[in-house]
């Protein structure tokens, strides 16, 4: 423990605002809200004996030394998240009632500090330089989130309401970072596919040896970089942490209720079935999320550094392939039955 750690704290502003706009006779509610947050000494875990053997070709250090050995201290720079979010509701005299809202995050941190041991929290997130890490995109943002909401009440039997609610999400994916393949190109001894890749600018990058690299890796990658907006946009550079996202995912729940009588007048017996993923029910390949999984690292290529260049040894020609996260991809059914006296 550094004897200088100091208790990570944040500083939290909020701002927001709500009025009621008249539309066809109904009044509509419309809502805004700014939060942002501003991290002052977060923990970070660094390694003790490490020291710098040298400098990669795109410029990060090389480092050689012992794994088991590491401080917790704090972050030499402030991460900080911003959410900015909107919305709109309506209800109506007829028993119908809505909701839309949007919400964007844009949170950076040093560290996503994952887990519950040093080692871990150490190796388990992407990076350049361990022992002087930079701000990237937290592992825990969601950039653009939809969310709606529709509900229906109607008492079909006097005195007992039925209640349909419909409400879904759409969300983009989780962040992933493009790495190189499990090694110890950076770090020596430590093996592992958390080193952020170099994005080749092509095929005569200065940064490669074209002469001892496999020409048809070489070939497949710089083609695969062609196709890819964020690693095309990352060429000549080291990715980004975190710069990716996975595919967006939509979600929808239902759920129907119905008030009975009780055992005296004033009570009520309430009935209810609640459909999660009511897409995935009616057609299999919806309701699916699928990401790139913990630690959000996709193997790119692998690499050795001979005079001052990278020498691509292979490609990995599924990077960009991700598994299907099962429990929120399946559709479960809840019945219930609820009393209130």
């Amino acid at each position: 423990l550094d004897p200088n750690f100091k208790i990570p704290s944040e500083w939290k502003f909020a701002f927001g605002a709500v009025t009621d706009i008249p539309v066809l006779g109904n009044d509509m509610r419309v809502m805004a809200d700014i939060l942002y947050s501003k991290t002052n000494e977060a923990a970070q875990v660094v390694p003790i004996s490490y020291t710098q053997t040298g400098i990669a070709p795109d410029g990060r250090p090389l480092y050689a030394g012992n794994t088991n050995d590491f401080v917790l201290t704090n972050a030499n720079e402030k991460g900080s998240v911003l959410v900015l979010s909107a919305g709109v509701s309506q209800a109506y005299d007829n028993g119908i009632d809505w909701a839309l809202g949007y919400a964007y995050t844009d949170a950076e941190d040093l560290n996503p500090m994952t887990s519950s041991v040093a080692y871990s929290n150490f190796s388990n997130y992407a990076t350049y330089d361990p022992v002087n890490p930079s701000l990237g995109t937290s592992d825990y943002e969601v950039a653009h989130r939809f969310t709606m909401q529709f509900n229906y009440e109607k008492e079909f039997i006097r005195d007992l309401a039925t209640r349909f609610s419909l409400f879904g999400t759409a969300n983009e994916g989780a962040p992933y970072s493009y790495t190189f393949a499990y090694g110890n190109m950076i770090e020596a001894p430590f093996r592992s596919s958390r080193q952020l890749a170099y994005i080749p600018t092509g095929i005569a990058d200065p940064r490669i040896n074209t002469t001892l690299s496999d020409p048809d890796a070489l070939a497949a990658l710089v083609e695969f970089i062609d196709n890819n907006e964020d690693l095309r946009n990352a060429r000549g550079s080291i990715f980004r942490r975190n710069s990716a996202a996975d595919d967006w995912w939509t979600k929808f729940d239902l759920k129907l209720s119905q008030e009975l009588p009780g055992l005296r007048p004033q009570d009520r017996t309430e009935a209810w079935v609640t459909i999660e993923n009511v897409g995935n029910l009616l057609n299999s390949d919806w309701g699916i999320l699928r990401e790139h999984g913990f630690p959000g690292n996709s193997e790119l290529y692998s690499a050795s550094i001979v005079d001052g260049q990278y020498v691509i040894n292979s490609f990995n020609a599924d990077a960009d392939d991700d598994s299907i996260v099962v429990s929120p991809s399946l559709w479960q059914v809840h019945f219930g039955i609820k009393y209130k006296f």
